[in-house]
C-alpha cells in the first residue's frame, strides 16, 4: 500500500486522505476543489512559514517548468525543494507515480495510485497518454545532446578563406588579372595572378586538411557508447529502456557502478545502507557525497533536526556515478536541461581567436592600409603626370600597373604559408615525441605567450587516487610512514598486529574487488579503496580471498555518527565489532589501547593526551584522518545490551561504547609526480599559476605549498599585496576595484563552481592575459573552452577532452613544459619569419615607389611583379619552414611572455631595427647597381652572349640576382633573435636549415642561367658580384646587434609613442604597483636523474633553482 506523506505546504506532519468533489481541506492552507475533480488551485498562496507554494494545476499540461527543476537541482536549492512541495509536491507537478512510474503507451486500469499525494494527483490513471507524452518531451526535452559537430572540410576551408592576409591576397589576385587582362599581348598573361591563387589554394588546403585530420584522430579518441540502456519503472514493472528515451517524471533504478542518465530526486533506498556518489567531475571534490531520500530532506527542512551542517542532500547529478547503494530516484531533467548537459554544450561555444592570430591580423591590417594609400597615391600621380607622347588612356593603364604592382609587393603573400607551416611543424613534432594530440593548431600559437595558466586540482595536480601516507598504530608516539612499500614498516609491526589491522580495514569496508582482463582492482569509495589498498600492501594474497562470510551486521556511515561499523565472527564462536571513522567521535569511546603484541591496555590520562596530539598533528595538514577500533562481544545478537533500542543509529552509539584503539590513519591525494618540477619551470618561464578547485581552502591552501602555487600563504594589506588564497563566493563579493587589485596575485579560488571557473578566466582574458586552462572533469569544460589554450588529462571525461585544444593522453602534467616549449620555438620561428619578411616588403614598396620616378634615369631598379612573387611565395615560406624545423633553444623558458595587448607593438618595437637596417642595405644595393650597372654587366657577360642582347636586361638581372642573395643571407642572419654575434652558430647541426638554403641557391641559380623572366645569364663574376653584396646582410646585422645592445633606436621609440598598448611585465613578475620583480635564472643543467620526466631533453639546456 502507497504511503500518504505530508502535503506540500503543511506545516505539521498531518496525513491528507483523499478528497471528493466539492469538499474542502483545512490544514494550514485552505485548498479549494471545484465541481471538477480534476480540478484545483490554492487560496492561500503561502504556508504557514510563508513560503509561495505553486499553483497545482489539471488542464492536461505539466505544471513546472524546466529550468525551475534545473535550476534547483544545479544549486541543490532546499528552498526551492520545500516550495515545490518536496519530493511528492514535484511527482504531483509531474504527473508521476512514485512507486509505478510513467505509463506510456499503454493504457491505464481503473486501479487508483499507489501513493495519493493530494486530490489533484487522482487523474494519474488517465494523465499519461501520448498527448502528454508529447507535451512531456515538448517541455522537457529528451535525452539526447546535440553531436559535437565533426566539421567538413569543405567547411574548414571556408574557414581558412576567411583570414585576413587570404583575403587581401585574392583582392591583389583581382587586380592583377585585371592589369595583365588590360595589356594585350603580355608575356606573362595572367602568370602572376594564377601564381598568387596558387599559393592561396595551397595554404587554404594545408591548413583545413590538418585541422580535419585532428577532428578525426579527435573524433575516434572520444567516441561515447551512448547505446546503453538504464532500468526504469514503467507501469509498475522494472523494464530496461534505451538511454535516450528517459523522459522527465520517469522512476530509474540505480545501483552501484552505474552512471546516472538524468538529473532526479532519491526516491528510496534499499535498507540502512546510503547511496554515496562520486560528483569529483563536478564539484572537483574527491569526497563521495551522500544521499538522503526526498523525503527525508523534506521532513528535515520543514521540522531541522539538531545537526551541526547539513551533508547530505537528495539531488542526484547526471554523469555522476554511484559508488555505493542502490535506489530509485525521480528524473527531473535531460538532455540540455540536465547539469551534464548544460555544462557540455557551454564547452561546445566557438573559441576566440588567439591573441597572435589578432597581432597578425592587426599586422595585415595595417600593411594593407599603407599599401592602399600609396598605391593610390602612385595612381593618382601616374594620371596627371605627362609622360611624352602617351594619351590618357596609356597613362591610365600604365599607372594602374604600376598601383597593382605596389599593392602586389605589399602584401606579405608567404605570411600565411608560414604561419601554417610553423604550427604544422610544431604540433607534429609535439604528437611524436611526446604523447599529446594537438586538436587545434591555434593552441601552439597561443600558448607561446600564456601568462596565467589556471589549473584544477582533483585529477590534474592530483593522482584523484587517494592512499594511506601517515599515521600511527598502538602505542607508538611517533608518526611513521604507513606506504606499504617501505620494508621498515612491515618489518616493525608483528605479525599478529598485522593480521589485527588487516582484519579491522578488510571486514569493515564498503570496497569491492572488480576483475577485468585479468586485473583486480576496487571500486568503491576512495578513502575505503586506500585504506584496502594499504592492507593489500601488507597482505599481497588479500584481495583474492577477503572473507565476506565472517560479517554479520553493518553499521553504515552516516552524518550524524560520522563513523562506521561491522559485527564479524571469531574462531571462538565470539563476535568482534570493527568501528572505523572521524577520530574525534571514536576516540571519545576509546577506553583501551594495543601494544605491540595486540594485547589491550587500558588508555591512561597520559597516554590520551599522547594520542590527541599525534591527531591533532595529521589534522593539521590536508590529510583525510581515521581511527580503527574493535570491541569483543560475547554473543550476537545481545539483547541486554539493546534492550529499549529501536533505531540503528541508537544501536551503533550504544554498541561503541568500552572501544580498543587500534591506530589512527592519515589518507590524501598524492600530487602528480611532476607536478613540483613542472610548476618551478613555468613559473620561472614568467607564467602565473592559478589554482581553481571546488575543495575547501585549507585543503587547497596546503596543497597549493606543496606544488609551489604559493610560497606565503593568505597575507593582504593596502601596502603590500601577496599570494591570495579565498573562496570564490568572496571573490564575487568584492567591488570590481577590489578584483582588479586582487587578481594578479590570486593563486588559489577555492570552492568554485563551474560558472566561477568560466568567469575567472574571462576576466583574466579581459585584463590582457593570455590564459591556458588544465582539467579533467566536467566542471572544467566551460573554462576549458573560453580559454586561449585548454589542456585535458587522456583520463579525464569526454567534456573535458572535447573542450580542449590539447589532450594529455599519458596524463603527465610535466608535457605542459614541452608545449609551452615547442610553441615558443614556434612562436620564434612566426617572429623570425616577420622580421625577414616585413623587411622584403619594407624593400618592394621603397622600390616600387622609387621606380616610379627613376624609371627614366635607372631603369635597371625596376622589379616585376612576377620577380617579387618568387622572393615573397617561394623562399619566405620556405625560409619559415627552415626556421620551424629547428631545434628549440632551451633558453626560451626563462623569458618571459608578451601580454595579449602588447603582443604586435613589443615585436615590431623589438624588431624595428633589423626590419629597417636590412631593408636599407638591400635598398641601396639596387639603387648602387642602377646606378653603375652598366660599367659592371661589362664584366658579368658570358662568353656566349652577344654585346647586343646584354643590355638592360642585364643590369636587371644582376639587381634582381644581387637582391635574391641578400634574403638568402638575411635569411641566415635572422636565425638569431638574440644579442648572439654569430648567426652560423648550430647551423651546421640544422639539416633541414641547409637543404631549404641549397634549395633556394640551386633554383634561384637555374632562373638566371636558364634565362627564365627575360632575365640573362650571368658569368663568374657576376655570380661574385651577387653573392658579395648579398653577403653584406650578415655584416649589417652584426652592426644593428652592437649598436642595439645599449641604445634604443628611434623607430623603437615611435612605436612606444604610436602603437595602443603599453608594454608591461606579465602578471607572474608583477607588482601591484608596477615594479617588475626579478626573475633568478641560473644557466645550469636541469637535473635529468632527480626528475625522470624531463630526461626527454637533450644533455644541454638550463634548470630553474627554485
Amino acid at each position: 500500500m502507497g504511503r500518504t506523506p505530508t502535503p506540500p505546504n503543511s506545516p505539521s506532519d498531518t496525513s491528507i486522505s483523499p478528497l471528493l468533489s466539492g469538499s474542502t481541506l483545512q490544514s494550514g492552507n485552505d485548498v479549494t476543489f471545484d465541481s471538477n475533480p480534476l480540478s484545483c488551485t490554492s487560496t492561500a498562496g503561502t504556508s504557514a512559514a510563508g513560503r509561495e507554494h505553486p499553483t497545482w494545476r489539471n488542464d492536461g499540461l505539466l505544471a513546472v517548468s524546466a529550468s525551475e527543476l534545473a535550476d534547483m537541482v544545479e544549486k541543490r536549492d532546499g528552498e526551492k525543494f520545500v516550495r515545490l512541495g518536496g519530493l511528492v509536491g514535484i511527482a504531483g507537478l509531474l504527473k508521476t507515480d512514485l512507486d509505478k512510474g510513467l505509463t506510456l503507451e499503454e493504457p491505464y486500469t481503473d486501479e487508483a495510485p499507489s501513493r495519493p499525494l493530494i486530490p489533484a494527483l487522482l487523474d494519474i490513471e488517465a494523465a499519461d497518454s501520448r498527448a502528454l507524452q508529447a507535451n512531456r518531451e515538448q517541455r522537457f526535452g529528451t535525452n539526447t545532446l546535440p553531436a559535437p559537430k565533426i566539421r567538413s572540410f569543405f567547411s574548414l576551408s571556408l574557414d581558412a578563406l576567411g583570414d585576413y592576409l587570404i583575403i587581401l591576397l585574392l583582392f591583389c589576385a583581382a587586380l592583377t588579372f585585371f592589369k595583365e587582362f588590360s595589356v594585350p599581348g603580355s608575356a606573362s598573361r595572367f602568370g602572376d595572378a594564377i601564381l598568387i591563387l596558387g599559393i592561396v589554394a595551397v595554404v587554404v588546403l594545408l591548413a583545413a586538411a590538418i585541422e580535419w585530420c585532428m577532428s578525426k584522430e579527435f573524433s575516434a579518441l572520444s567516441k561515447e557508447s551512448d547505446d546503453r540502456t538504464v532500468q526504469a519503472i514503467r507501469s509498475g514493472k522494472l523494464r530496461d529502456i534505451e538511454l535516450d528515451r528517459v523522459l522527465v517524471g520517469d522512476v530509474l533504478h540505480l545501483e552501484a557502478g552505474n552512471v546516472a542518465p538524468a538529473d532526479g530526486i532519491l526516491i528510496s533506498k534499499k535498507g540502512c545502507e546510503p547511496i554515496k556518489c562520486d560528483e569529483s567531475s563536478f564539484t572537483g571534490e574527491s569526497d563521495l557525497a551522500t544521499k538522503c531520500t526526498g523525503e527525508e530532506d523534506y521532513r528535515d527542512r520543514l521540522a531541522p533536526i539538531e545537526n551541526d551542517e547539513k551533508q547530505s542532500d537528495p539531488f542526484i547529478f547526471s554523469g555522476s556515478q554511484v559508488m555505493e547503494g542502490s535506489g530509485t530516484y525521480l528524473v527531473t531533467g535531460v538532455g540540455v536541461n540536465s547539469c551534464y548537459g548544460k555544462i557540455r554544450m557551454r564547452a561546445q561555444q566557438p573559441r576566440e581567436k588567439t591573441p597572435l592570430t589578432t597581432s597578425m591580423d592587426r599586422l595585415a591590417e595595417m600593411i594593407g592600409k599603407v599599401a592602399l594609400l600609396l598605391a593610390i597615391l602612385l595612381f593618382i600621380l601616374g594620371v596627371v603626370q605627362p609622360r611624352g607622347d602617351e594619351s590618357w588612356v596609356e597613362r591610365l593603364t600604365s599607372a594602374l600597373s604600376m598601383s597593382v604592382t605596389l599593392g602586389v609587393v605589399a602584401i606579405p603573400e608567404g605570411l600565411p604559408l608560414a604561419v601554417t607551416l610553423s604550427l604544422a611543424c610544431a604540433m607534429r613534432r609535439l604528437s611524436k615525441t611526446h604523447r599529446l594530440l594537438v586538436k587545434d593548431l591555434r593552441a601552439c600559437e597561443a600558448m607561446s605567450n600564456a601568462t596565467i595558466l589556471c589549473t584544477d586540482k582533483t585529477g590534474t595536480l592530483t593522482t584523484n587516487k587517494m592512499e594511506v601516507s601517515a599515521g600511527f598504530i598502538g602505542l607508538g608516539t611517533k608518526i611513521i610512514s604507513l606506504k606499504p612499500e617501505h620494508p621498515q614498516f612491515a618489518s616493525s609491526i608483528s605479525p599478529r598486529m598485522k593480521d589485527l589491522l588487516v582484519d579491522s580495514i578488510t571486514l569493515n569496508c564498503t570496497a569491492e574487488k572488480q576483475e577485468r582482463d585479468g586485473k583486480v582492482t576496487l571500486r568503491g569509495c576512495q578513502t575505503e579503496s586506500a585504506l584496502l589498498q594499504f592492507a593489500a600492501g601488507l597482505d599481497p594474497d588479500l584481495l583474492k580471498q577477503v572473507d565476506k562470510e565472517r560479517m554479520v551486521r553493518r553499521f553504515h556511515f552516516n552524518s550524524r555518527n560520522k563513523y562506521m561499523a561491522s559485527i564479524v565472527t571469531l574462531p571462538n564462536d565470539c563476535f568482534r565489532l570493527y568501528v572505523k571513522g572521524a577520530p574525534e567521535k571514536v576516540l571519545v569511546n576509546c577506553e583501551w589501547i594495543v601494544d605491540d603484541s595486540t594485547m589491550a591496555q587500558p588508555l591512561t590520562r597520559g597516554q590520551r593526551v599522547k594520542v590527541d596530539g599525534m591527531v591533532e598533528k595529521l589534522s593539521s595538514t590536508p590529510l583525510r584522518t581515521l581511527a580503527v577500533a574493535y570491541r569483543d562481544l560475547p554473543r550476537w545478537p545481545d539483547q541486554d545490551l539493546l534492550q529499549g533500542v529501536e533505531t540503528c543509529d541508537e544501536q551503533l552509539r550504544k554498541l561503541s561504547r568500552d572501544l580498543t584503539l587500534i591506530g589512527v590513519c592519515g589518507i590524501h591525494d598524492p600530487l602528480r609526480p611532476s607536478v613540483q618540477d613542472t610548476i618551478s619551470i613555468i613559473k620561472n618561464a614568467g607564467i602565473a599559476v592559478t589554482m581553481v578547485t571546488g575543495d575547501s581552502v585549507k585543503t587547497a591552501k596546503e596543497i597549493a605549498r606543496n606544488c609551489g602555487i604559493v610560497n606565503c600563504g593568505i597575507v593582504t594589506d593596502d601596502n603590500n599585496l601577496k599570494d591570495v588564497i579565498m573562496e570564490a563566493q568572496e571573490f564575487d563579493e568584492l567591488d570590481e576595484s577590489e578584483k582588479n587589485r586582487v587578481l594578479p596575485r590570486l593563486r588559489v579560488l577555492a570552492r568554485s563552481t563551474p560558472e566561477h571557473k568560466e568567469k575567472l578566466v574571462r576576466r583574466y582574458k579581459a585584463s590582457g592575459e593570455t590564459v591556458a586552462v588544465t582539467g579533467d572533469g566536467t566542471n572544467d569544460g566551460p573554462a576549458l573552452k573560453a580559454a586561449d589554450v585548454g589542456f585535458s588529462m587522456g583520463s579525464g571525461t569526454d567534456v573535458a577532452k572535447e573542450a580542449s585544444s590539447i589532450v594529455l593522453l599519458d596524463d603527465d602534467f610535466g608535457s605542459i613544459v614541452f608545449v609551452v616549449l615547442y610553441a615558443r620555438a614556434c612562436y620564434d620561428s612566426i617572429k623570425k619569419f616577420i622580421r625577414f619578411q616585413l623587411s622584403t616588403t619594407l624593400t618592394a614598396i621603397v622600390l616600387t615607389v622609387l621606380s616610379k620616378f627613376l624609371d627614366k634615369t635607372l631603369p635597371g631598379i625596376r622589379i616585376g611583379v612576377g620577380q617579387w612573387l618568387w622572393v615573397n611565395i617561394i623562399m619566405d615560406p620556405l625560409g619559415a619552414l627552415a626556421n620551424a624545423m629547428d631545434e628549440p633553444d632551451r633558453r626560451v623558458m626563462e623569458r618571459q611572455p608578451q601580454r595579449r595587448k602588447t603582443l604586435l607593438s613589443s615585436l615590431l618595437r623589438e624588431e624595428a631595427p633589423m626590419i629597417i637596417g636590412q631593408a636599407v642595405l638591400q635598398v641601396a644595393v639596387v639603387l648602387g647597381l642602377g646606378r653603375y650597372g652598366e660599367q659592371i654587366v661589362q664584366y658579368t657577360r658570358p662568353t656566349w652572349i652577344s654585346v647586343e642582347r646584354h643590355g638592360v636586361g642585364a643590369i636587371k638581372t644582376l639587381v634582381f640576382n644581387s637582391l635574391v642573395w641578400a634574403v638568402f643571407f638575411n635569411l641566415i642572419n635572422n636565425r638569431c633573435l638574440d644579442d648572439s654575434l654569430n648567426p652560423f652558430k648550430g647551423l651546421h647541426r640544422s639539416q633541414y636549415f641547409l637543404s631549404v638554403l641549397a634549395i633556394i641557391a640551386v633554383v634561384g641559380a637555374a632562373l638566371v642561367q636558364l634565362g627564365m623572366g627575360k632575365m640573362q645569364p650571368l658569368n663568374a663574376t657576376g655570380w661574385a658580384i651577387s653573392i658579395a653584396l648579398g653577403f653584406l646582410s650578415i655584416p649589417t646585422g652584426l652592426l644593428i646587434r652592437l649598436i642595439t645592445r645599449t641604445t634604443p633606436s628611434p623607430a623603437a621609440k615611435f612605436i612606444d609613442l604610436h602603437l595602443p598598448g603599453r608594454i608591461v611585465t606579465p602578471a607572474a613578475n608583477r607588482r601591484q604597483n608596477g615594479d617588475t620583480v626579478p626573475v633568478v635564472r641560473q644557466s645550469a643543467m636541469w637535473d635529468h636523474e632527480s626528475t625522470p620526466w624531463l630526461r626527454a631533453w637533450p644533455a644541454e639546456g638550463y634548470r630553474y633553482a627554485g
